[in-house]
């Protein structure tokens, strides 16, 4: 399953028998299936960073439509008790959660959501709330689509020459892995590519990017669930215990001061293996939180989950809805995900 052409075979295979005779008739794991998503919306009309759509609005239904029919989509309430043994299910379930807070959430997001009648869970950076702000990878996307030189010479943090091809997507993908590996320097590489691609990052956006306060408390009254996505959206493997302890803490008691509602959740910021430190759970736990999510692959067998470890997999659509049917139903069948 690790070859690309392979798993486009199974979902080509899995498409033409249709999703009701392809991998339902094999027996499930006892686990839970959580299901990540950025932004929802067409990538095209954006002029920052397009890999952060997982899919159009049309796809997302289509999704979520398929998870309510075939796994059974929980609350986050219900998601938290299974992965700290408190309770259980038979077979596979769902939980949909939702990274940073675009406004595209509000806008299309909830109103799908509510139309299937079922909860999502929307893990909000607390600075970011209701700003005209570029977050960084945003920022990194609009130097590298703006530019219009040939290639990239960047200066830190070592001396390289990257080409650009026409669509920029391998530069970008580069770039961001750079900027999160945990010795960089964030400034210092955010100006060196600058300096690359003779491009100032922009500070702010006329449009509005994450959703306000308003937006947030009408879809809390609207079912939805809440959790932090730390204050700062630093990498945490950047931060001290002092500074991780200060930022979880902070988020949570603006969240829970500005909504009315107990935030004992929080998503880890990008959500790698190597974005957090051995001391983030500990962290979590003594600031109050119950619950916490990486972003790196897996699935959550039942009574074998670390509560502040819980795995998440892409809802991105880019190989197609039969390649999402596919990874899903693979998943809960053998308990494990696949690259």
């Amino acid at each position: 399953m690790a070859n690309t052409g392979a798993r486009r075979m199974l979902a080509a295979w899995a498409a033409k028998v249709g999703e009701r005779n392809s991998f339902n008739a094999l027996p499930r794991r006892n686990c839970l299936i959580v299901i990540n998503y950025h932004r929802i919306g067409i990538a095209g009309t954006s002029p920052f960073d397009t890999n952060v759509f997982s899919a159009t609005p049309a796809e997302f239904d289509d999704q979520v439509t398929f998870l309510k029919k075939h796994f059974g989509i929980v609350t986050m309430a219900e998601a938290i008790a299974f992965a700290r043994g408190e309770t259980s299910w038979r077979g596979a379930a769902a939980l949909l959660t939702f990274d940073d807070g675009y406004v595209d959430a509000y806008d299309t997001v909830f109103p799908i959501l509510r139309s299937h009648g079922v909860q999502g869970s929307f893990f909000l950076p607390t600075s970011f709330i209701g700003t005209h702000r570029v977050p960084w990878w945003d920022a990194i996307a609009h130097q590298i689509f703006a530019t219009d030189r040939k290639s990239l010479r960047l200066m830190y943090p070592k001396r390289f020459e990257f080409p650009l091809d026409s669509t920029r997507h391998g530069a970008l993908k580069r770039m961001h892995s750079l900027y999160k590996h945990p010795a960089t320097d964030p400034q210092r590489f955010l100006s060196a590519l600058e300096q690359a691609t003779g491009v100032e990052a922009p500070a702010v956006t006329p449009e509005r990017l994450f959703m306000n306060w308003r937006e947030a408390a009408e879809m809390v009254a609207g079912g939805m669930a809440i959790g932090s996505h730390t204050h700062s959206h630093e990498l945490l493997s950047r931060m001290s215990w002092a500074q991780q302890l200060e930022d979880f803490r902070r988020s949570r008691n603006i969240l829970e001061a500005r909504l009315g509602v107990r935030v004992d959740t929080l998503a880890m910021p990008v959500g790698s293996r190597t974005s957090f430190s051995k001391f983030t759970p500990a962290c979590l736990e003594e600031s109050g939180y119950r619950a916490a999510f990486s972003f790196y692959g897996g699935v959550n067998l039942a009574r074998k989950t670390n509560p502040f470890n819980i795995c998440r997999i892409d809802g991105d659509l880019d190989e197609g809805h039969s390649m999402f049917v596919l990874k899903t139903q693979l998943a809960a069948a053998v308990g494990r995900t696949f690259r």
